[in-house]
């Protein structure tokens, strides 16, 4: 197949969605040879910060000399971003291959009476396939959905795993409480294998605790008195670890804590055996990227784009809302999907945000515009609310209605913040 062929094949399998368990992983796997085997994975999980966690772990290990590669979905810029090698998308020719690989074994399954497997899972396994094999190469792999009965989860020794801040999101399938919650997403921790966990709430702790000490997995937690939140610095998010001072050059506050979760896992590392110097530590932080994370456009006005998507994210997002400018006019531009808590985000809005622009994407998960409006209008009632259901048309009333000290943010979901990026750079002299 070529890239194009490629591409179609995972589309006419995509009516399968989603399947939470790891038993068609495991058979893919198996008809692949086990191409998860050869690599030294860092699987990581949580309920938010995975991806910034990716990314700046991959930014301080290529520092440090070694090959990285990664999977993350959904991407924010191109199909591609899903697959990096050395922080670099992969060539289509590449993925094609690849996925041919993946396509063949897929529908020898089929053939055998197996179930065929989801784009995500055929995704999973073209990423190790176009991971490159050797000592120095790291695989950064988050989960999709959870943890334990994730795909991902097929990986029976990973180097080390990681547990990111875990909160509320996906109750429909992980569980109505926090400790239900944890306890998918810590199903990730092997015997012997090490553990990172970023500071969590108390039931989300004591399930990870209880889950380590039962895999005689050794803990390391991020303790909230090792890291210290200093505000941006030009351009970049300042921060203390262990009483020195660093800088990444993602900005927003929560930053600090996922930049010094990835120096805390650098530490791990390093008793592994793995050569990673300071010098690497505040390179790779300072060339750390990840769009959509409190991204600031290089626009004149402050406008940023954030993929805050849950209420843990939109709480964080407002802090660092609050953090930016205290005194600002925020004015969010937000599209939220039919399956999120869609009133919890716009609870933590009221009163922070001075208007919220109501628009939707042309998906089935998208809420209805109108919907959202009406929620907004009873869930936050002190923001102005204003109805811009086509996403062109809403940039154009950001454009045409700026003024003096507005500050502007997209989120509410990954899927429309690219396409929101290309509106604004169409017409970016208007800001």
């Amino acid at each position: 197949m070529n890239y194009s062929e490629a591409r179609a094949y995972l589309d006419q399998h995509s009516w399968r969605g989603s399947v939470y368990g790891i038993d068609t992983m495991t058979h893919l796997t198996a008809y692949l040879d086990h191409p998860d085997r050869r690599l030294q994975i860092i699987h990581i999980a949580g309920t938010n910060g995975k991806g910034s966690t990716v990314a700046h772990l991959a930014a301080i290990l290529e520092a440090a000399g070694y090959t990285t590669a990664s999977y993350t979905s959904p991407e924010v810029r191109t199909y591609l971003d899903r697959f990096m090698v050395c922080r670099q998308p992969v060539e289509a020719e590449a993925f094609a291959q690849a996925l041919t690989q993946v396509a063949q074994a897929a529908d020898r399954m089929a053939e055998d009476g197996l179930p065929h497997p989801t784009v995500f899972e055929m995704e999973l396994a073209a990423a190790w396939l176009l991971a490159p094999v050797g000592p120095r190469t790291v695989f950064l792999m988050e989960t999709g959905l959870g943890g334990q009965m994730d795909a991902t989860n097929v990986v029976e020794k990973p180097i080390l795993t990681v547990l990111t801040a875990i909160g509320m999101d996906h109750q429909a399938l992980l569980g109505q409480t926090l400790t239900a919650i944890a306890e998918a997403k810590a199903g990730i921790i092997k015997p012997g294998v090490p553990v990172v966990s970023w500071p969590q709430a108390a039931a989300a702790a004591e399930v990870i605790r209880v889950r380590a000490a039962a895999n005689q997995a050794p803990l390391y937690v991020l303790e909230p008195t090792l890291v210290k939140a200093l505000g941006p610095v030009d351009g970049r998010e300042a921060f203390s670890y262990r009483g020195e001072p660093y800088q990444t050059a993602l900005l927003g506050l929560h930053q600090a804590t996922n930049a010094a979760g990835a120096l805390l896992c650098v530490e791990v590392l390093r008793d592994l055996g793995y050569t990673i110097s300071e010098k690497d530590c505040r390179q790779g932080l300072l060339a750390t990227s990840w769009p959509a994370r409190m991204e600031r456009l290089p626009f004149s006005r402050p406008l940023y784009l954030d993929g805050a998507h849950n209420p843990p994210a939109m709480a964080v997002l407002v802090d660092n809302m609050d953090h930016i400018a205290p005194q600002g006019r925020w004015r969010v531009l937000l599209h939220i999907f039919k399956d999120k808590d869609a009133a919890g985000m716009l609870a933590l809005l009221n009163g922070r945000a001075d208007e919220l622009i109501i628009t939707e994407i042309n998906t089935d998960r998208s809420m209805p515009a109108q919907d959202l409006a009406t929620l907004a209008e009873t869930q936050a009632p002190a923001c102005q609310v204003t109805l811009k259901p086509r996403l062109e048309e809403a940039i154009r009333y950001i454009k045409s209605s700026a003024r003096d000290n507005d500050y502007f943010i997209i989120c509410g979901s990954l899927s429309h913040l690219e396409a929101a990026r290309q509106c604004l750079l169409e017409e970016s002299e208007m800001l």
